[in-house]
């Protein structure tokens, strides 16, 4: 695994790699092709640098653009393009009634970057524990106050999370199981075939990460009787 650096001189075993291809700024068509094509070069610029890209909960993909993690800890992560479309309604089947009212009161043209922040965060934490998307819809929630993510996951562990903006209309999510830092971040462009370290700016983060207190958490998790943490997570 590649060690990056946390900005700070500690060395890291986890980093969260975008590919980008040759695209302006606005959310392109869906392209599934142009997804798998783009994955299949990261991916062979990874193993290229000694990684071995495996892991669901480690990759998503959006527009032509794939997002990786490579991860020493229990995590997941989403991409999403913010996309404008009836946000309340697809919030009303989707959301809980606390995250649907969050978006309600939010200036109309708010509400389409909002209700995309917290989707990658809830198919995030559906990655990391392993749940399909409807049961992490239902048990799973977050709360945008500002710059700081409140999570209530059904796990009973702590967690930390952040979501960034590589673009105006790109979003993506990590959640990480544990008292854990932010990953560092890198950018390739697949045109060129640089890779450069992302100072992308960072949307909300859970408020350990926000005090910079290195891997300090303190983001609420509970305990769900009707929810079971997979064996893997459980032990971890």
């Amino acid at each position: 695994m590649i060690a990056g650096s946390d900005g700070a001189g500690t060395k890291q075993r986890s980093a969260l790699w975008l590919a980008r291809p040759a695209r302006g700024p606005e959310p392109p068509p869906r392209q599934p092709s142009a997804d798998r094509s783009m994955r299949a070069a990261l991916f062979a610029l990874l193993k290229a640098t000694g990684i071995d890209p495996t892991g669901g909960a480690h990759l998503s993909h959006a527009g032509g653009h794939v997002a990786y993690l490579t991860a020493a800890n229990s995590a997941g992560i989403d991409l999403e393009w913010v996309r404008v479309r009836d946000v309340l309604a697809l919030a009303e089947f989707a959301f809980s009634p606390g995250e649907s009212a969050s978006l309600a009161v939010l200036p109309a043209e708010d509400r389409a970057a909002a209700f995309t922040e917290l989707w990658v965060l809830k198919e995030a934490a559906a990655k990391l524990l392993g749940l399909d998307l409807f049961t992490a819809l239902a048990h799973c929630h977050f709360k945008l106050r500002g710059a700081q993510i409140d999570a209530t996951m059904p796990c009973g562990r702590d967690v930390t999370a952040a979501v960034w903006a590589p673009s105006p209309f790109l979003r993506i999510a990590w959640v990480a199981l544990g008292d854990v830092p932010a990953p560092p971040c890198r950018d390739w462009d697949a045109v060129g075939g640089q890779v450069t370290p992302a100072f992308w700016p960072r949307i909300a983060a859970t408020a350990g990460l926000l005090a910079g207190t290195s891997g300090a958490t303190f983001a609420s998790s509970q305990a769900d009787e009707d929810f079971t943490l997979p064996d893997t997570l459980a032990q971890a």
